[in-house]
Parts: C-alpha cells; sequence; structure tokens
C-alpha cells in the first residue's frame, strides 16, 4: 500500500484492532483500536457547516496507546498519577483511553487481520499437513 492509501479522513473506515498515527496535541502518537467507530447521535448539527461539509461526526473511540502510568507522592503525601506517551507499536498491557479521530488527518499502518470464511472447507479446520 502506498501513503495514498492509507490515508484516512473517514474514520468510518476504520475497524477494531487496526493501527493508526495521528497527532495528539503537537506530537504524533500510535493508536490500537480497541473497538469499531460509531456515528453520533448529534451528527445532525455538522450536516450544514460549510466547513464540514456535512461529513458525519463519529464519538470518540477506545483505543490503546503506548504509554507508562508513574504514581508519584508530592507534597504531604498526596498521591498524583501521569502518563508518559511513547512512540512505539502498542502492547497489550497498554493503558486505554478514548481518541476523538473527527476532522484528522489518519494513516493505518496496519490493518485488522480478517478470515475469510467462504473460502475455508471443513476439512481445512482439521487438516493438520
Amino acid at each position: 500500500m502506498n501513503v495514498e492509501q492509507n490515508l484516512i479522513t473517514d474514520i468510518g473506515l476504520l475497524k477494531k484492532g487496526d493501527i493508526v498515527i495521528t497527532n495528539k496535541g503537537a506530537d504524533q502518537h500510535v493508536f490500537e483500536l480497541v473497538e469499531d467507530p460509531r456515528p453520533s447521535a448529534q451528527r445532525h448539527q455538522w450536516g450544514n457547516s460549510h466547513w464540514h461539509k456535512g461529513r458525519t461526526r463519529y464519538i470518540a473511540v477506545k483505543c490503546r496507546v503506548p504509554a507508562v502510568e508513574k504514581t508519584n507522592t508530592g507534597y504531604q503525601g498526596r498521591t498524583y498519577t501521569y502518563k508518559t506517551y511513547e512512540f512505539r507499536m502498542p502492547r497489550e498491557d497498554d493503558p486505554t483511553e478514548k481518541m476523538d479521530f473527527n476532522f484528522k488527518n489518519i494513516f493505518r499502518i496496519k490493518e485488522a487481520a480478517t478470515v475469510d470464511t467462504n473460502n475455508i472447507s471443513d476439512d481445512d479446520y482439521f487438516n493438520c499437513d
């Protein structure tokens, strides 16, 4: 796939398991989608906008983010937790958080694996040769 095929401007084309790169603030981050994107019930608010030209608005998607959570004890014994984001592929033990992908340019770097069950016969399931 070339760059034009990996550039996605409508997150409805993404699905659970895809790994994407997009900006979060001023930095680029890698995300793994944990759920499928769903259209927002408030999509009618953006329908007549001159800026978005009726594009579908989606709710924030739960993603796995490569980050390290740290907890420190501060003044008078107060504890606080913060995340340090890393630029790497997400792992199973990374935290999940909601990410709003609306109206962002997204690069898909790994597509979720799909199994085509139409071309698999019953013998393929039990044949170990």
